[in-house]
């Protein structure tokens, strides 16, 4: 009996060994179809594709059956754009299998593939299921056409509809993707050990149980080094499998936080463009007399329970009616002006007698004369704000 556990141990434990060209098969990569992409409408045809087809094949057979191929990824880890890459939290960069040739078929682009070690665990466990084309693009028309292969992804969202998964358990399905949940691979595996030991509704099967049923049939083993070699290997592949689902779950919460992030952004920005054009709309309401600097408070609280309604409001009020009185005497202001030319000669004419004493710089003579504090009256009179007064210290006549 204890062979025969350790016997499914390998069977599922055990990555399958690198396939070469021997363990190649055919798959299908695409559907003919018109399928959306980033850059627009991009049409997979046996047409648009046999140029890429036919360069593919040609390189194949230029090297002779020693060309490694092209690469396999887990996701897509060689995004022309790497920021895209680190985003999405693609970053294993390891192949996980390969591709040599491609055929147009009937129903659809096929590619010659294989996996190695890493890809087939991932195949035999469900891991991420479906291929995703990474090629190159150019326009046609108004569509986009596939010019030639980089790379294929294998993930669980592929973006072109119909595509058939890669492993036996993935293949019943609808084979879209949209709609489908990832599969949880720390559940998967219990429920194959489940069924290999030959327990009863292996489906609802627990890693706990799948524990005590390997327990109970190793109890015979020889040593305690056997079991410890027995059980380390479940807990360990369970561990790393369950490791895996957790970098899958963060990735997505991370997804949803940044979205979430960005929506907040978006509504601060757009509070603080309401609180500007208040403050606007209100200043102009004072200005125009449709409210007084001491309503100003109360129409804010207002506008903090509905700002759009208060702006309205506000901009409905009928401006008041400006009863200050009109200067109009324009014998006052002639006045004024005339005093003010004359404090300005006064000025020029101390600036004048006191270039020497700056070095012959009226500028410098000029700023000393207005900045003296014994000028001060002068200085105002000037600028149109007093009376001058005279260089003996007594009020200058107004001219009139």
């Amino acid at each position: 009996m204890r062979k025969a556990v350790f016997a499914a141990f390998n069977r599922i434990w055990s990555p399958t060994p690198a396939a070469g060209r021997e363990g190649a098969t055919w798959r299908l990569l695409s559907p003919w179809c018109n399928s959306p992409n980033t850059e627009g409408e991009q049409e997979i045809t046996p047409e648009s594709t046999a140029a890429m087809i036919a360069a593919l094949n040609a390189k194949d057979d230029k090297m002779g059956g020693k060309w490694p191929g092209m690469p396999i990824y887990e996701d897509h880890p060689d995004t022309i754009d790497p920021a895209i890459a680190q985003r999405m939290g693609w970053t294993n960069k390891a192949r996980i299998g390969h591709f040599w040739r491609a055929e147009a078929k009937d129903d659809g682009l096929y590619v010659l593939q294989a996996w190695n070690e890493q890809g087939a665990h991932n195949a035999a466990n469900s891991i991420r299921s479906y291929p995703s084309a990474y090629w190159y693009i150019k326009a046609k028309g108004n569509k986009i056409v596939p010019t030639g292969f980089r790379s294929i992804g294998m993930t669980e969202e592929p973006n072109i509809k119909g595509v058939s998964a890669w492993n036996t358990s993935a293949e019943a399905d609808d084979g879209d993707g949209a709609d489908d949940e990832p599969t949880d691979p720390n559940t998967a595996m219990i429920k194959k050990f489940a069924e290999l030991l030959g327990m009863e509704k292996p489906e609802t099967a627990t890693q706990e149980s799948v524990e005590a049923a390997i327990g109970i049939l190793t109890a015979g083993a020889t040593t305690a080094a056997a079991n410890n070699a027995a059980f380390n290997t479940v807990s360990g592949q369970l561990t790393t499998e369950k490791q895996r689902a957790d970098a899958e779950k963060q990735r997505a919460d991370k997804a949803v936080a940044d979205l979430a992030a960005a929506q907040t952004g978006i509504t601060a920005e757009k509070a603080a463009l309401n609180t500007r054009i208040l403050g606007i709309t209100l200043d102009r309401a004072i200005e125009t007399g449709r409210i007084t600097k001491g309503q100003r408070k109360q129409w804010e609280d207002r506008a903090a329970l509905n700002a759009e309604t208060t702006l309205v409001e506000v901009l409905r009020l009928r401006p008041g009616m400006n009863l200050g009185t009109l200067q109009l005497d324009r014998t006052v202001q002639v006045k004024a002006a005339l005093n003010s030319a004359a404090a300005q000669r006064e000025i020029n004419a101390l600036a004048k007698a006191a270039k020497a004493k700056h070095g012959g710089n009226i500028q410098a003579a000029y700023n000393a004369v207005r900045a003296d504090p014994a000028n001060a009256k002068l200085v105002a009179a000037a600028d149109g704000s007093a009376e001058p007064a005279a260089a003996d210290g007594s009020a200058e006549p107004a001219a009139s």
